[in-house]
């Protein structure tokens, strides 16, 4: 189907959309792991997700006959950018601001660039290098601290852990990258969601929520934002890079932060403080720069698949 302005349109408008629902989510798991313990938090928020796209891939005629090296691939995918990124990321965030942790995921794109080009050896342009020196740069802002010494885990330790959480994200994308040969996107997310899921929930068993806290309201948002963020969020965002394509989609990484930092203050109360806006810019610049074409570079005429953080 040709790309009209009004599909691209109604394209972005969706992209832009999921980057609010994303960075809006952070600002829920600040709310909701007030009551829940993180490995329950996540280990529940991706087994729904995983039931509700799997049920929905078999309705569309997977028979889930993938092969031994897809199964592999992606569970490893799963294991290590979902699982284990989750653990980092929602542990993190109850000791690090709802801002910090949007701001370092937003990073993935570049540490991806960096992993791609260790292990892949992918060309290394002008402006991925300068990505990474931005990235860093903005990284250390926002985790480092502003005065001397070196800040206890409950102040600092929590982006760090997030840090982590982002690393396992771009490392994941080597095997997401291999299993998406052979598999649709729609169902290599089933897959690894479930992957993450076999990691997240046994460790959970035994935990407990929070005294006091009503279940049925925690349910409910707990519910809304697996629908939401991560149902609904897919299914724009694979839209999205059908009609954009990847490069182009990718850009709305940058919005997710900055919806976090509004609704952060808003919701949270949470001040921005100008090491956050500092932050916050290094960090886009860095995605623009890892993203953007470089000279001699030319558009494909189809662009691979590009599966969305599923960490959000």
């Amino acid at each position: 189907m040709p790309v009209t302005p009004r599909r691209a349109l109604l394209a972005y408008l969706r992209l832009f959309g999921v980057s609010c629902l994303w960075g809006g989510n952070f600002v829920v798991a600040k709310i909701l792991l007030r009551y829940w313990p993180p490995d329950r938090f996540a280990g529940s928020r991706i087994a729904f997700a995983a039931l509700l796209l799997g049920a929905v891939a078999t309705l569309h005629g997977q028979r889930w006959r993938l092969g031994l090296r897809a199964w592999g691939t992606l569970a490893a995918a799963g294991a290590i950018g979902i699982g284990l990124n989750n653990a980092l990321l929602y542990g993190g965030l109850r000791y690090t601001s709802a801002a910090h942790g949007s701001l370092i995921m937003a990073l993935s794109p570049v540490g991806t660039a960096v992993v791609l080009r260790l292990w892949d050896r992918e060309p290394f342009t002008p402006g991925r290098i300068l990505a990474v020196v931005l990235g860093a740069v903005g990284a250390a802002i926002v985790i480092l601290p502003a005065r001397g010494g070196v800040r206890p885990f409950a102040a600092g330790g929590g982006d760090i852990a997030v840090f982590g959480a982002m690393l396992c994200s771009s490392i994941s994308f080597l095997f997401l990258k291999r299993g998406l040969e052979t598999v649709d996107p729609a169902s290599a997310t089933a897959v690894t969601l479930a992957a993450g899921a076999l990691v997240l929930v046994p460790p959970s068993v035994g935990e407990h929520m929070a005294a006091g806290s009503g279940l049925g309201w925690v349910l409910a948002l707990l519910a809304i934002s697996a629908v939401f963020s991560m149902g609904l969020g897919m299914l724009w965002w694979n839209a999205g890079v059908a009609v954009v394509g990847a490069t182009r989609t990718v850009i709305f990484n940058d919005v997710v932060p900055a919806i976090t930092l509004i609704l952060g203050a808003v919701v949270l109360h949470a001040p921005i403080t100008p090491r956050d806006v500092l932050g916050f810019v290094l960090i886009a610049g860095a995605i623009v720069c890892t993203v953007s074409p470089h000279r001699g570079w030319r558009r494909p005429d189809r662009e691979g698949p590009l599966l969305p953080n599923t960490t959000i």
